[in-house]
């Protein structure tokens, strides 16, 4: 007869790492003092000022846009790059309060922490309380998602929504079918958020189908995918009839699809490369996730972790965590014409099931370490595991501690100064939010505004004015400089030109220049170490 003595300790050992803790409870004070700690921290990120960013810009001009009644305009037209899900919550604050930072990124911060305590309740059904409360810590501590947690952005909003989906989902698989209503109104809101969402929802039915464990009979697994699935199918699909006939511009996704497909024969040949590219960055995003540094070699040791992890979870018959960890990823990498598919923003909302699979995968590697060595195995492999776990934890944690001391002291301090545009993003994006600052109290309303394309957004949200980007591209010469000048002398509309002091080549930032300089209608009206900016004088 065949020895099955291995095969066995592979189950034993599999069995386990579910619990990579033992089965411990959580001391009420320890649970209290995690709680505090932590909704400490993200009130920091409780004030009156905008974090930018180039998205958030977006979101907040089209939920002006709607508070206004002028639809859903960006810069003059429909817009149709961004789901409707967080400028309606936006319009409704403007429609209250008006444009108010304070309740802006109060939302956010108690969806992040509501998302939180979300995945402490569900995360105790799959593994065991300590485990549980440990994942979430390790969560709220990491700065990719506190970071997100302070900026006017979907990526917290959906991960509540996501969070309280399986929430509803646990809670349906117990028998209570009540929640069965909530599940797809759930979807439908996810996918408002962001497109992204199908994915997640996608997943999610996968996951409540394989596991009878966590969601119960098969009639309810059946019926919570349903509801999951085809709602958020049906919103993507009205978004895309939408996005394509209420606007004349092609959606940025199709214009990625069209690229890819114009490689002609090469087509194959040119979307394998891009999905290996966007593949490669996967440890570089998992490091990220973790430790908010760019580790690669420690980003492959996570993947190694949760692939063992993922390997426990299958003699286990357990299936929704591997299906959200492996299907919502993968659905990322078959988009890959969106740049950066794998990056850990996309992550976020996943984060604590990455964390559960490496977990267990470090509880596995250490318990057949221990069958393997130690005399005895039992109780030499729960130290083998708490030790490591601790190792993992104070390492993940610690990492984080720079980058995200530094973010709270932005958000507690600077923030209540006048220079917190200068310590945010490293000061990026200081000068050009005081330019289009300066430049909308110059110019007056129903004026344009010209600007270099990658900052448009951002002078459109802070100008008030109606953005146009100059046309020059990758082309760095003197005619294309004054093709600048052309541009703004041929509009009438035009009452401000946006230009960087430093555009590369000398001459071609002079050239950017000397039209404006020369021309008396035009005076320097403001500048600063990145930008300056020119209006039209009017006699």
């Amino acid at each position: 007869m065949a020895d099955t003595s291995f095969l066995e300790g592979l189950r034993g050992a599999a069995t386990e790492a579910g619990r990579p803790l033992e089965g411990r409870s959580v001391p009420r004070r320890g649970a209290l003092i995690v709680l505090a700690v932590v909704v400490l921290l993200y009130a920091t990120g409780i004030h009156g000022r905008w974090w930018p960013s180039l998205d958030s810009a977006s979101y907040l001009v089209l939920g002006r846009s709607i508070a206004a009644g002028e639809g859903y305009v960006f810069n003059g037209r429909p817009d149709n790059t961004f789901p409707p899900g967080l400028p309606m919550l936006l319009a409704g604050v403007h429609r209250l309060v008006g444009e108010n930072y304070w309740i802006f990124n109060t939302l956010i911060v108690l969806s992040a922490l509501g998302a939180l305590g979300l995945m402490y309740a569900c995360l105790k059904r799959m593994t065991d309380p300590a485990s549980a409360l440990l994942i979430t810590a390790m969560t709220a501590l990491a700065y990719r998602f506190f970071l997100n947690a302070s900026r006017i952005l979907t990526d917290i909003p959906m991960a509540l929504l996501v969070w309280l989906a399986i929430y509803a989902c646990m809670r349906l698989g117990r028998g209570r079918w009540a929640w069965l209503l909530a599940i797809p109104l759930l979807s439908v809101a996810t996918v408002l958020f962001r497109a992204a969402g199908l994915l997640v929802m996608g997943a999610l039915a996968v996951g409540l189908l394989l596991d009878a464990r966590l969601f119960g009979s098969w009639r309810r697994r059946l019926a919570g995918a349903f509801a999951a699935a085809v709602p958020a199918m049906a919103t993507i699909l009205v978004l895309y009839a939408l996005a394509t006939h209420m606007s004349d511009e092609q959606p940025r996704y199709e214009s990625f699809v069209e690229q890819t497909a114009g490689a002609g024969e090469g087509m194959v040949e040119s979307y394998l490369g891009q999905f290996m590219e966007a593949l490669s960055y996967w440890p570089v995003s998992m490091g990220d996730l973790m430790t908010a540094q760019s580790f690669r070699a420690y980003g492959w040791v996570l993947i190694a972790l949760w692939l063992v992890g993922l390997a426990t979870s299958i003699v286990r018959r357990e299936g929704f965590w591997p299906a959200m960890c492996v299907l919502y990823p993968a659905g990322l990498l078959m988009v890959t014409w969106v740049e950066n598919a794998l990056r850990s923003r996309f992550l976020i909302v996943i984060q604590p099931l990455i964390l559960l699979g490496v977990l267990q995968g470090l509880a596995a590697v250490c318990i057949l370490i221990a069958r393997r060595f130690r005399a005895d195995p039992q109780n030499a492999g729960r130290r083998l595991v708490n030790t490591t776990v601790a190792i993992l934890a104070i390492v993940t944690v610690g990492t984080n501690v720079p980058r995200l001391a530094r973010a709270a002291y932005i958000n507690g301090y600077a923030a209540r100064t006048d220079r917190f545009h200068e310590r945010v993003e490293k000061g990026s994006y200081a000068d050009i939010i005081a330019v289009a600052d300066a430049v909308g109290e110059m110019t007056k309303p129903g004026t344009s505004v010209i600007a270099a394309d990658d900052v448009v957004g951002l002078t459109h949200y802070r100008s008030g004015r109606l953005t146009i980007p100059w046309p020059v591209e990758d082309e760095r010469t003197v005619e294309a400089a004054q093709s600048v000048y052309a541009l703004a002398a041929g509009r009438s509309d035009v009452a401000a030109v946006i230009l960087p002091v430093r555009a590369g080549d000398e001459t071609f930032a002079e050239s950017l220049r000397s039209g404006f300089d020369a021309d008396p209608a035009w005076r320097k009206a403001t500048e600063n170490k990145s930008y300056v900016a020119y209006v039209r004088w009017r006699e």
